[in-house]
């Protein structure tokens, strides 16, 4: 498999999201329900959800990982509760996209990070994706595609 990895300065990105430590065995479920949740603070508070779901991966230890999951709103958006509101900084990324399961994600990523190091790129914070298929409207798992985006440095 090779993946097709782009450099892009990406602008500041305004969210309001959701921010949990799970296990690996939690991530279909909880990510799920965190979007929802999500999604119903939005519809609730009259906030237009002005992209397409999007999960940052702040660490990874052991069997854990600290993931916020969440949707791009407008800067003066909101949040109550156990939504927050979040912004992604203007970077220079490391883009791929992947096509197929989530459960084959870490190859992408593999590749995404192969490309960074031989290109004298490092990883300058948390990598995020973005779901450009719904499940609930594309069954098939092999259609499902999830941009990839890794912010660098050199």
């Amino acid at each position: 498999m090779s993946v097709n990895v782009e450099t892009e300065d990406v602008p500041e990105q305004h969210f309001l999201g959701m921010r949990m430590v799970l296990k690996q065995s939690q991530i279909s479920e909880k990510i799920g329900y965190m979007f929802e949740t999500v999604t119903k603070h939005c519809m609730n508070n009259g906030i237009s959800i002005i992209g397409p779901p999007l999960a940052i991966y702040h660490s990874y230890e052991g069997d854990h990982m600290d993931v916020e999951c969440g949707f791009p709103v407008s800067p003066e958006s909101t949040g109550s509760g156990d939504v927050i509101p979040g912004v992604i900084p203007m970077s220079k990324v490391a883009i791929a996209m992947h096509l197929g399961p989530y459960d084959r994600l870490e190859i992408t990523y593999n590749e995404v990070m192969t490309w960074i190091e031989a290109n004298g790129y490092r990883l300058s914070g948390p990598p995020w994706e973005v779901y450009l298929t719904d499940p609930n409207v594309e069954p098939d798992p092999e259609r499902w595609m999830t941009k990839i985006f890794c912010p660098i440095t050199k």
